[in-house]
Parts: C-alpha cells; structure tokens; sequence
C-alpha cells in the first residue's frame, strides 16, 4: 500500500470522474473560518519529466508570481523543500546528494549537509532544522533521523507488532514529533493507520485507521501546520489493486485535538498537496488539472484558485507542491 507520491495526473482524473461516494463516516465541520489573507505569500515547487526543478512564490490572491530558483536537481518524487524554524529561509534537497539554504527569495543559495548515506533510492524528508527523516529499507522497521552534518543519527519510531512502514511520514515543525502510515494485512482484508510519536519516546498515539473492507485504501500527503497543532492527511482508494474500488473518491482529513475530520473538497480542486495557511484556517490543495492550485477554507467555502503553475502532461511531472505558506 504505497502513498500518491508522485501519482499520475492521469489517475487522478480518472478517480475525480467516478464521482463521490460515501465513506460511511461522520463529518463534523468546525466553525466559520477566516477567508485566506490575500496579502499572503505561498511557496512551491514543480519539476519537469526532465527531473529539473524549479522554486516560485505567489500571494494567495494570485497576484506577483516569481520563479525564485531554477535547475534543480530533483529526487523521485520531485523537490523535497520546507521553511527553517526561524520562517527565514528554504530547505531543501534540490542539488543531488546536497541539502541547501536559501533565503525566501532563492537567492544565497548555501550547503548546510548532504542527504544521508545509503538513501539514494528512499523517500526522504526534511526538517525544519534540516533533519533528515527516512525509512531504513534494510529492515524495513526502522524510521531514522540524522542531522544534516551527518554527525548523529537516531532511530525514532518503529512501526507496532504485525504492522509495516508505508513510505509516508512527516517531523513536527518543532522537530518533536513524527508521524507516520504503517499498514497490515490479516482476515481477508488490509488497512493503514496513522500513527503520532514522540521523537524522544512515550506513548503512540493513532490518530486514524482506514475503513476495513473488500477493497484496499491508502494514506498519503502527511502535512503538520506550523504550529504543530494539527496534521492533514489523504484517504484514497488503490486503483493498481482491484479494477472497481467500492469507494472510488479521494477524502481529506484533518487530526487535531485528538479527532480526524473531514474537510469537504468541492471540484475543481482535489485533496491533494494539502498545506495549511500560516493561522490553519485554510489549505492550499492541487486542481484536478495537476496545474492550478486551490485555497480551501475548513468551514467550507468554495475553493479560490490561487496559481496556475503553467504546467501540463508535456511539461511538468510534479507540480505544484506547496511547501511553505508565509503570513502577509
């Protein structure tokens, strides 16, 4: 049961279209919410079938579109990017083995590390410090973390007895807390849950469980807000496991204060590429073009485009990816 990392768009249309269907669970949405400060400024990234990546910001309201850097090298699934602790500067792995800093608006581009050893093939995330987090494919049961000089690596999570590490995974901006997608597969059917830990240790926390069933239904998309209060995810069907999924449609959720809710996603936007706003009240999702990105309120409204990225099925592999969303 591997994530949508770097899904198709072809499959993402070919989902939308089926329709919606009911999961069967309860919706609560929470209360009105601010509309998206136009003032703003969102950070992204898109990749070509070239692998060259390139880095742009936008305000919310569309306006003053800057392409910040260019020529990067990406990795399998585009350019792995996130905003410092101290919100100054980008992270990211976007020149090979390299992690670098720049500032906000691509310039001053610096190495700070290098992507850990023995990772070449791995999805691997970053910190806001410029930690690195992956799965040891070796045994398959270890979630790691180094610093970014390499000079300490450390084991923080485990998956729990009878489960196994899917490729999905996120730190905490406060660099305190992992989580993570484990899977299982028992009684005719599989499930995922997903899993909050302590860095440092203490009790595990899950936080959702997919629904049991004939059909198979994936995690993907783990995105904290800056705060670290609340974790987006996305529930989706498998479509390369059967020919006609009992529930075809894509679900948002969001976990905070111990409950996952859903987020109702109104066409054209999708759940996916879910980033909070800087005060949660909204996310920032990718359209079912693969090119156009949405701000979703949580109370509901319709979905604002923001950008279209000129992207298209010739052009752009990954695109766009919301990493950073900055105050206005």
């Amino acid at each position: 049961m591997r994530g949508t990392r770097g899904r198709p768009a072809a499959v993402s249309r070919a989902l939308a279209a089926l329709g919606p269907l009911a999961l069967g669970l309860t919706l609560h949405l929470p209360a009105a919410a601010a509309q998206v400060e136009p003032r703003s400024t969102l950070l992204y990234a898109t990749a070509n079938y070239a692998f060259s990546g390139k880095v742009w910001s936008v305000h919310a309201d569309g306006s003053d579109r800057r392409l910040l850097r260019g020529g990067l090298v990406t990795g399998p699934t585009g350019v792995t990017a996130t905003i410092s602790r101290d919100g100054r500067r980008i992270l990211c792995l976007c020149r090979g083995e390299q992690i670098d800093s720049m500032r906000l608006d691509g310039t001053r581009m610096r190495q700070i590390g290098r992507r850990p050893k023995g990772s070449k093939y791995d999805i691997v995330e970053l910190g806001t410090r410029g930690e690195t987090l992956w799965v040891d494919e070796r045994t398959g049961r270890r979630l790691l973390m180094e610093r970014p000089d390499r000079s300490h690596r450390r084991v923080v999570a485990t998956p729990p007895r009878g489960e196994y590490f899917e490729e999905e995974f996120a730190i905490s901006p406060a660099g305190d807390r992992v989580a993570f997608v484990a899977g299982a597969c028992g009684r005719g059917e599989c499930r995922d849950d997903v899993w909050i830990e302590q860095v440092r240790g203490g009790a595990r926390t899950r936080a959702y469980r997919t629904p049991g069933g004939v059909g198979e239904r994936g995690i993907a998309g783990l995105r904290w807000s800056r705060d670290g209060t609340a974790l987006a995810f996305i529930d989706y069907p498998e479509p390369e496991k059967y020919e006609e999924p009992p529930d075809p449609s894509d679900h948002l959720f969001v976990y905070e204060r111990g409950e996952a809710t859903e987020v109702p996603v109104a066409e054209p936007a999708t759940p996916f590429g879910a980033f909070f706003s800087p005060d949660r009240s909204a996310l920032a999702v990718s359209g079912k073009d693969s090119r156009t990105i949405y701000a979703l309120t949580l109370a509901g409204h319709p979905p604002q485009p923001i950008t279209g990225t000129g992207c298209n099925e010739v052009k752009c592999l990954f695109g766009p990816t919301v990493f950073g969303w900055l105050p206005g």
